[in-house]
């Protein structure tokens, strides 16, 4: 029996096979290579003495200020009220009386 000589030629699976796994295989490489390569770029850039870039960076919150009136702990109206079982008073330990977030020790 003759080979027709118009049919389309049949795919070679196992050139097939070996053609996909080593583009498998390349494309690992090639991420592990560039993120390799990004990670030493941020390393450097981490550990870099000098002044900041005027652009670029990440990204930070803008300010967001509220409008509210300013309490002052010496302020008339509450000046003598004590703070808790002490004898001082708030007008006396503006120094001790400090917000919860972020504060250190009295100086």
């Amino acid at each position: 029996m003759e080979t027709d000589p118009l049919a389309l030629p049949q795919p070679n699976s196992r050139r097939t096979l070996h053609i996909t796994i080593l583009v498998i295989l390349l494309t690992i490489v090639a991420s592990f290579t560039y993120g390799w390569w990004r990670l030493r770029r941020w390393h450097e850039d981490w550990n870099r003495l000098g002044p900041l870039a005027p652009s670029g960076g990440l990204y930070f919150q803008p300010r967001l200020e509220l409008e509210v009136p300013i309490f002052r702990q010496a302020d008339d109206r509450w000046r003598n009220d004590l703070l808790g079982n002490t004898p001082a008073s708030l007008g006396d330990g503006a120094r001790e009386l400090r917000c919860g977030y972020g504060s250190g020790p009295a100086q």
